[in-house]
């Protein structure tokens, strides 16, 4: 057993104890008097899509501001997911600024998902890397920088296609485009933020896989040792690997998450929780309370964890309706034009993670570590 935290027993008497919601992703039931702010580190603005013409990035910045208020979240940070084809949804940090430029500080943004992981898939399928490309990486990294952004992501070390819309990303974090990025963002002081499946040894993915999409391969190769390289490339540049908690291949646990915090005091993890991923390797057990295993490793690094929601963010049907009004956009209509948008989409149980939290504990992982890493003022 590792040191106690001084509020540990308390936190585990309240997990025992607490009236907790089920896992529905519905938040802890217990009075909040003081919640303590949010800021989500990951969001994504779904303002370029087959179901409506033009961009609506804005609309989209709106879903999400309403996100933020349902689950008391004070900031967070818009960036395009990774991109590897051209895709209907393909955008990068210029249609973001724009868009989060209404919200009043409320959102910012990074930049790179489009950008910097086509230019890697680029490289990667032409099996070498130029000088020419290499100059042509950096110089979109420093537009990217030069523009505001907050971080250089989503970069795509490992995405798996959840659906045939989705296109399948992977690159070896050791590849000579992404350590170079590594370079790029030590020297700008912008973290790098990384989704990567983690693969301890060549791994076939279960057929399951192949009948929810052929966009994905037969196997994943490993990738944990390259992760290392990456890591040990540039200890100036914070490489921040989301969704730790959302884990489809059962190796993102908590002791090779303690091994690589240990070793790597760059790296950084944001937390991902809903009812997709591995059950055995998530934060909350099936009734939502926090497990002790999970809390152990926060205790150990109070200062390497943070919130990255990874929510999708649709323009409203509603205000697609007022815009069909005026005649700006198609009949949003489900059968007449463009095809229904998705809900909104809602995680509250990071909000019902922090709640758990020790006092102490919950605003370092709820929004300081996040403000630090990432340059935004203090709540």
């Amino acid at each position: 057993m590792h040191a106690s935290h001084p509020d540990r027993r308390t936190a585990l008497g309240l997990l025992a104890g607490a009236s907790i919601a089920p896992w529905v992703g519905a938040p802890v039931a217990r009075a909040q008097v003081n919640r303590v702010p949010i800021i989500d580190t990951l969001v994504y603005l779904v303002g370029r899509q087959m179901y409506f013409p033009g961009e609506q990035f804005n609309l989209a910045a709106e879903t999400e501001i309403e996100t933020m208020r349902e689950l008391g979240i004070s900031r967070a940070i818009a960036m395009p997911w990774p991109f590897a084809v051209a895709h209907p949804a393909l955008h990068d940090f210029e249609q973001l600024a724009g868009a989060v430029a209404t919200t009043a500080g409320q959102i910012s943004f990074g930049g790179g998902g489009g950008l910097l992981n086509l230019r890697i898939q680029s490289a990667i399928r032409a099996d070498q890397v130029t000088s020419k490309a290499e100059a042509d990486f950096r110089a979109e990294a420093d537009r990217i920088a030069a523009a505001g952004a907050k971080c250089f992501g989503e970069i795509g070390l490992e995405r798996l296609s959840l659906n045939k819309d989705e296109p399948y990303v992977s690159a070896a974090p050791d590849h000579p485009l992404v350590l170079l990025l590594a370079d790029i963002a030590a020297e700008k002081g912008l973290p790098v933020v990384v989704h990567m499946e983690a693969v301890a040894k060549d791994y076939e993915l279960p057929k399951v896989w192949a009948a929810r999409t052929p966009n994905n391969p037969e196997s994943l190769s490993a990738n944990i040792e390259p992760f290392k390289r990456m890591l040990a490339r540039n200890r100036k540049a914070r490489i921040v690997w989301t969704s730790a908690g959302w884990d489809n291949t059962g190796v993102r646990t908590v002791p090779l998450s303690r091994e690589l915090l240990a070793a790597n005091a760059n790296l950084f993890m944001s937390i991902r929780i809903d009812g997709l991923s591995k059950p055995e390797t998530r934060p909350l057990d099936a009734r939502s309370r926090l497990k002790s295993e999970w809390l152990d490793l926060f205790q150990e690094f109070p200062d390497r964890f943070m919130i990255g929601n990874g929510h999708l963010n649709w323009p409203s049907m509603q205000r697609l309706t007022e815009l069909f009004r005026k005649g700006l956009v198609a009949d949003p209509t489900p059968g007449r034009g463009l095809a229904q948008p998705r809900a909104l989409p809602k995680s509250p149980l990071t909000r019902t993670l922090v709640d758990q939290l020790p006092s102490d504990l919950a605003p370092l992982i709820g929004h300081r570590n996040a403000e630090r890493v990432f340059g935004l003022p203090s709540s």
